[in-house]
C-alpha cells in the first residue's frame, strides 16, 4: 500500500499529518514501515514522542547514494511524467488533484 497527499510546505506539522493518515489507513493490526530521507522534520519532539506512542512504525533512514532508492523514485517517475510535464492546471489545487488521482 502506498498512502499519498500534497503538502504545499514541508514542515514538521506536515509530517505529523501524514503520519496521522497512514496511521488512519493502514490496519491497526499491520506494521508500518517508513522510509525517510535525512530530512529533519522527523527529529522535532513531537513527530519524535508520536512514533514512540505508535510502536507499529518501524523507521527507515535512506543511506546516501543508495542504489535501491531508484525503485522508490521510479514510484514517483509516471505521476509526474504524466502530469507534471505533460499537464496543462490552472492552477496547484488541479495539478494536487490530479497528481492524487
Amino acid at each position: 500500500m502506498v498512502a499519498s497527499d500534497c503538502y504545499r510546505r514541508h514542515r514538521h506539522q506536515e509530517s505529523f499529518r501524514f503520519l496521522r493518515l497512514i496511521d488512519e489507513s493502514v490496519p491497526a493490526e499491520l506494521g508500518a514501515h517508513l522510509i525517510l530521507d535525512k530530512y529533519s522534520t522527523h527529529k522535532v519532539p513531537k513527530v519524535k514522542g508520536w512514533l514512540a506512542r505508535h510502536q507499529r512504525f518501524r523507521v527507515h533512514f535512506t543511506p546516501t547514494g543508495a542504489s535501491w532508492l531508484n525503485l522508490v523514485e521510479r514510484l514517483f517517475a509516471k505521476p509526474t511524467e504524466r502530469c507534471v510535464r505533460r499537464g496543462s492546471y490552472r492552477g496547484v489545487q488541479r495539478l494536487e488533484k490530479a497528481l492524487l488521482e
